[in-house]
């Protein structure tokens, strides 16, 4: 195995409050106050002859011009093309409103200017900060979803679905300091982010954020990446408080 290199790095990104939450049509208002932060993070990894820039961060998705923008800065910056870099977001819909979805409320263009280039330098951190690292990789059982393909005498419709479909795993990459510390630990699982319905105003990471937040504390100096999986019909189960959503990040 040849030598590798390493580096974390993260940032805040939450929005002002008073922006338009995405996700949810007929919500009540703009966002009202800040549940929890929402973050952008970065995982540089490289070899003697690759390197790959995963980034994740707690917003219900970016557009492909968003997406380039913060490439564009990357390669300008330390010189990463853009097949290198990975961006992956974590689906919550108690986030800002982004340009990859229009109609659920309205952009804060001032706002996701500034969100590109807190990525992008989240990325460029990350790199920055690389040291030698061991890697590893598993998976494990975890179900924070339900299909929600309900099948009725009238067809079918959005509800719950015991028996439909689903991926009850999580899948994890754990990178540790050559010392053998935690570093990061990237982890991927498939489930809407919509334990927080349309009636919530308060920007939350909803249970991805509670999901990293609970491997942070019990690895202390690893940085927890979330990037959301095939999630088209699996919705986070059961919904509807912060209590519960937490509880989700726990599993």
């Amino acid at each position: 195995m040849g030598s590798m290199i390493a580096g974390t790095s993260q940032m805040v990104i939450t929005p002002p409050v008073g922006v338009d939450l995405c996700g949810f049509a007929g919500r009540p208002g703009p966002s009202q106050g800040v549940h929890d932060d929402l973050y952008a993070k970065g995982l540089f990894l490289a070899d003697q002859s690759s390197e790959v820039l995963l980034l994740t961060a707690d917003l219900i998705g970016l557009s492909e011009g968003d997406v380039a923008a913060i490439r564009d800065l990357l390669c300008q910056e330390i010189g990463l093309p853009a097949d290198a870099v990975m961006v992956s977001c974590s689906h919550t819909h108690s986030g800002p409103c982004t340009h990859c979805i229009g109609g659920l409320g309205d952009w804060d263009e001032a706002y996701l200017a500034l969100l590109v280039r807190k990525i992008a330098s989240v990325g460029i951190m990350a790199a920055k900060h690389a040291q030698p690292a061991l890697l590893g990789w598993a998976r494990e059982p975890a179900r924070v979803h339900i299909n929600r393909r309900q099948h009725t005498d009238k067809g079918i419709k959005l509800g719950v679905n015991p028996e439909g479909l689903t991926l009850p795993w999580v899948d994890v990459l754990v990178v540790q300091t050559a010392p053998g510390h935690p570093l990061a630990r990237w982890f991927c699982h498939a489930a809407h982010a919509v334990t927080l319905g349309s009636d919530n105003l308060l920007v939350s990471a909803d249970w991805p954020g509670f999901a990293q937040a609970t491997v942070q504390g019990a690895e202390p100096g690893a940085t927890a990446l979330y990037a959301q999986g095939c999630c088209g019909n699996l919705n986070s189960d059961p919904r509807g408080t912060f209590e519960i959503a937490q509880r989700q990040g726990w599993v």
